[in-house]
């Protein structure tokens, strides 16, 4: 999974390394292509290609009727948002709280997760149709605490010595795709989307530690399945400069995984196997992160 991420990243990188020209069109008809690289408050500081070479110059704020920066419509110096096509690579991440039977930590309950909170991790690109909507796609991960208090209540009621364990967590990851909608706020943007595609759960292996003074201790084995994922979310987006954003999102992830067969091994060497079932899957995530507009 580490390398899958590691080339999931580079991916990521190498088409932000992909600009489109600026166009700066002149009060008297004439569009200049080129690259805005800087400006001030009455001037842009531009780059054009000419010839295999380079050349920086400028051009007045008051010779400019209007510009389009990388697909992005800018007028009298300020980038609006929520005009042109809106393309991006935006990195998040945040709080990834458990909901219903998933954070259940009823033993008793044939479908608890026993969930606690955890994080969540999300890369996204977005390609952008017009102002409006676009599609995306979405390379997420999802951990949350697998919370053993009750299984080690039960266990020491069952062998009358004190079982402890360490700290360990469910993994949910998956890639999405699905389309996305724009609704124009100001210089900022409201985000919605709905992303569909296939994920894996994966319940951690958990040692118990019977304390009896002797080595004594039991597994569940770590166990994992696959299922049909949706993602709905919302994201407040701001621009901090022609390139660069905020972002802030709120993310519902739901979706069941039949399990199968699960193992309990004991330190003495018997085994006991069981059918884990189904496990529905839903959680809250709540992330703050940065994009790359290109």
């Amino acid at each position: 999974m580490k390398q899958l991420a590691l080339l999931f990243t580079c991916f990521l990188f190498t088409i932000a390394g992909v600009f489109a020209q600026d166009t700066i069109v002149q009060k008297n008809g004439f569009k200049r292509v080129c690259t805005i690289e800087s400006q001030d408050s009455t001037k842009f500081y531009i780059k054009i290609r000419s010839k295999g070479q380079n050349i920086r110059t400028h051009i007045n704020k008051s010779d400019v009727q209007r510009v389009y920066i990388k697909k992005t419509e800018m007028i009298g110096g300020r980038i609006d948002l929520n005009k042109g096509r809106f393309n991006a690579i935006r990195i998040y991440s945040g709080i990834c709280s458990p909901m219903n039977d998933f954070a259940s930590k009823d033993i008793n309950l044939p479908k608890a997760g026993l969930a606690g909170s955890g994080m969540n991790f999300n890369a996204v690109i977005e390609l952008g149709f017009n102002p409006y909507f676009g599609m995306e796609f979405k390379g997420y991960l999802n951990t949350n605490e697998f919370v053993t208090s009750g299984l080690e209540a039960e266990m020491s009621t069952a062998f009358g010595y004190k079982v402890s364990s360490d700290i360990v967590y469910y993994t949910n990851y998956g890639l999405l795709l699905g389309p996305s909608v724009k609704v124009p706020a100001g210089k900022l943007a409201f985000s919605m989307h709905l992303l569909l595609g296939y994920s894996t759960l994966s319940e951690p292996e958990t040692k118990f530690f019977v304390i009896t003074g002797y080595d004594d201790w039991l597994i569940y084995k770590k166990i994992t399945a696959v299922g049909l994922a949706t993602n709905v979310g919302a994201e407040l987006i701001y621009p901090l400069n022609n390139n660069w954003i905020l972002t802030a999102n709120f993310d519902y992830v739901h979706s069941k995984y039949k399990f199968g067969n699960m193992t309990l091994k004991y330190s003495y060497g018997d085994t006991q196997t069981w059918d884990r079932g189904e496990q529905p899957y839903d959680v809250l995530n709540y992330s703050l992160g940065v994009g790359f507009r290109f």
